[in-house]
Parts: C-alpha cells; structure tokens; sequence
C-alpha cells in the first residue's frame, strides 16, 4: 500500500516526528486548529534559511495533510490539548516579527498568515501601534497596548470593507466599501474614517466625483498632500487603468488616468509619502517609476529581478524600511515584507541614467 505523507515523514526522520508530537501535543488547542498547529511546527524546522515560495507551496500541503482524518485521529491518540487557541504574545514594532533582508519574507507565518487568503497587504500606522489587513473578506484589526499586539479581530466599522490603507499623517483611514445591498462584486467606493482621541471616527465616503468613477478596485494610496491614486477596471472588464486625483484647497479634482500609463494594465498603485515614486501592479508584476524634476515619471521599472517574486497590493511602511506586498504561495495569497532601501538606490540609478 502507499504510503502518505505523514507516514514516509515518519519513518524517514522519527526524531523530528518526536519533536512534533510534542508540539501538537502542547500546542494543537482544538481539532480545528490542527492545521495551524502542524504550520507553526513546520516552518520551526525551515527557521535556519529564508522560506521561498516553493517551500511554502510544500507548507500548503502539509496543511492540506494534516486535515485528514488519519492525522487528526493520530493527534487524537496522542492527547492533543483541546482547549481554544491563545493568541501568542507579540511585541514590539511590526507584531514582533524577525525583520526581513534583502529576500522577502513571509509576514508573521503561523500567526496572521496561516487560514485565510489575503486580499490586501498589512497597513501600519506612523507609530506602529496599529494594523489593519483584510483577509476572507474580513478587515482585521489589531493595536499594540502595553507593550503587546492585541489578538486581531474584525474592525466593527469596516469588517466588510477592502484593503485598508492609513495614510502618512496617521490622521485617516481610507478602505473600499460595497455599495449597500448589492453583491461583492458590485460597485466600489472609497470610504474613509478620521482619527480621534478615542480611536476613529464613523466611517463615510469620498465625495462623488471620486467614487462616480466605475470600476475602483484593489488598492489604493494618498500621498502626504491626500493626493490620491487608485486603479478602476474599464468598461466593464478586467482591464485597470490608474487614476490621479489632486488635492487642493480642500477639494479632490476630477480624476484622470495617469497620461504616462494610458496604455498600461495596472492597479493597486502605492504612491510615496512625498509623490516622489510609485509602484503599481501590471500582469501580476510589481513595477515602479519615479517623478522627474520637471513632474514627469520615469518608464516604469520590472522589481521581478530585485524582489524574485511576483506581487501586488504593494504598500512601503511609513518609516520609509520595508515593503509590504501580497504573493501567491500555494493556493493563497498572503503577505510578504523586504528590506525597502533599494528603492532609493533604484531611484538614483534611475535619475542619474534619465531612464
């Protein structure tokens, strides 16, 4: 007969299998859990080298094994405590994860990025002291108090809203919003909530000129001056274009598509704090162009060859050192993080030469 998985693992390295029946047997809380259990053992034994996206293509399937009934019912022998999870306590900047190098990295595996698939990056506030992401159509939300990351729950104002974004004063949370009543693939606005002594304010939304646009979709981006970019799906179909609307005495003009990118396919655009750079998605690809002196952009960039990964929902953290961005790893897209001070590297090189 042939042999699982589960049981070649077995055989082939039976001390490993004694560490991990210690694991499941004091880690694993209810049998719906198990396969958060057996990911957090598993990416234990690939913490001595970075793990790439076939490794966590393998991981998936662990996950998918470790759901079947043989697995459960031999953790079951082993007396796998059923008692509810407990969130891990996580502290310090970044929910405490290891900081990234060079090669992105998944962000907090075992943790946020285990079960559900994502559907935007994590978005940090200025201070570090707030996330939000959402995942299973679910916007999360959790906040560093007293030192440690609070176990993430639905935001009660946004828990069905999209790919949160907080914007570089810390003042406002902006989120996509479906059109009341209507399916998730309707029409779709952006809203916005204001940060006040006691947390945020009741969500609305932008005024009708932005949102009259059809077909805003994925994510979007304000700079320091609240100048907006965002992607919208033209004529019905799938094909984005991205959208500029300026900012100005209070009011957001009219948007229009980026002139440099009009035949370009692209969405969930990132523009930097200061306008300065902008990294869009296009064919599953992150790329970024940089503002010139005279306020034109540069030919957009491949980051392909930098990265090693495909991408989007690109979003670089407001202290300016790593970028945030969804991969597909397996049959999930979950988010991972890199060192980010190749863009300016990237943005001299790029200047210098007038490309």
């Amino acid at each position: 007969m042939t042999q699982s998985w589960f049981d070649r693992q077995t055989d082939e390295n039976d001390q490993d299998m004694e560490r991990t029946d210690y694991i499941f047997c004091h880690e694993a809380r209810t049998l719906e859990d198990i396969s958060l259990a057996f990911f957090e053992a598993v990416i234990d034994c690939f913490k001595s080298h970075r793990l790439m996206a076939d490794e966590i293509e393998q991981l998936d399937q662990l996950v998918r094994e470790a759901k079947k009934p043989e697995v459960v019912d031999y953790l079951e022998s082993l007396g796998a405590d059923q008692n509810p999870q407990e969130f891990p306590e996580l502290k310090g900047g970044y929910m405490g994860q290891p900081k990234p190098g060079k090669e992105p990295v998944p962000f907090a595996p075992g943790i946020i990025a285990t079960r559900g698939s994502f559907h935007s990056s994590v978005s940090f506030s200025p201070d570090s002291k707030e996330a939000f992401w959402t995942s299973d159509e679910t916007t999360f939300h959790s906040r560093l108090i007293h030192g440690r990351w609070t176990k993430p729950v639905q935001h009660p104002d946004i828990s069905s809203g999209d790919v949160p974004f907080i914007s570089p004063d810390g003042k406002k949370l902006y989120f996509l919003s479906q059109e009341k009543g209507k399916s998730r693939y309707s029409r779709e606005m952006i809203g916005v909530m204001d940060k006040t002594p006691t947390g945020w304010s009741d969500p609305y939304l932008l005024p009708d000129i932005i949102n009259s646009i059809p077909g805003i979709h994925l994510q979007f981006s304000v700079d320091r001056d609240r100048n907006l970019y965002f992607g919208a799906r033209q004529n019905g179909t799938v094909v984005s274009r991205i959208y500029n609307s300026e900012y100005k005495d209070g009011d957001y003009s009219k948007p229009m598509v980026m002139d440099n990118l009009k035949e370009v396919d692209a969405r969930s655009p990132y523009i930097s704090p200061d306008g300065g750079y902008l990294i869009i998605t296009s064919n599953m690809e992150l790329k970024i162009l940089f503002r010139k002196r005279d306020g034109t952009w540069t030919k957009e960039r491949d980051l392909a060859e930098i990265l090693g990964l495909s991408g989007d929902c690109p979003i670089v953290t407001h202290d300016g050192k790593y970028l945030f961005f969804r991969h597909v790893a397996g049959e999930k897209h979950i988010p991972y993080w890199v060192e980010a001070s190749f863009i300016e590297d990237l943005r001299k090189e790029t200047l210098e030469d007038g490309k």
